[in-house]
């Protein structure tokens, strides 16, 4: 079931940032100051009344913004993620937005290849966006 995340889910969204990033994932004060901003829409995915995947989204005039998307180790191949993807698209275009932008890091081929699978395509590359050395894609799709 997919529901609007509460600042009570604070604790398990962070636990489950940091089961699924290992490097590039968002700190506890980040993820409060998201929750609390009426610009941003966080969702998540519940499974027997556990939290096992997210979605941050954030609009600014014609364009949203993913900022995280994450789902539980564990959970994963389920298709959770297509469905958070698809709730964030949904709210998206209710609202009048026209392209979803992100940021994925170029080393995660998981990730890459699951955007590319809906859509999305690789509009340029961020050097050193995550530091030295480690890059990221921009990602976008139409709406």
């Amino acid at each position: 079931m997919i529901r609007k995340a509460k600042m009570q889910d604070l604790e398990e969204l962070c636990r489950i940032e940091k089961l699924c990033f290992k490097r590039e994932r968002y700190s506890k004060e980040f993820i409060f100051h998201l929750l609390e901003s009426p610009d941003i829409y966080s969702f998540v995915f519940e499974e027997n009344k556990r939290i096992v995947g997210s979605v941050i989204i954030s609009f600014h005039r014609n364009t949203a913004r993913i900022i995280s998307i994450a789902v539980h180790p564990s959970h994963r191949k389920k298709r959770i993620g297509k469905k958070l993807l698809d709730s964030a698209e949904e709210k998206a275009k209710q609202s009048n937005i026209r392209s979803i932008v992100l940021e994925v890091s170029t080393e995660n081929k998981d990730a890459v290849k699951f955007y590319l699978s809906n859509k999305y395509k690789i509009a340029g590359l961020i050097k050193d966006y995550y530091g030295a050395g480690r890059d990221a894609y921009r990602m976008s799709k139409k709406l």
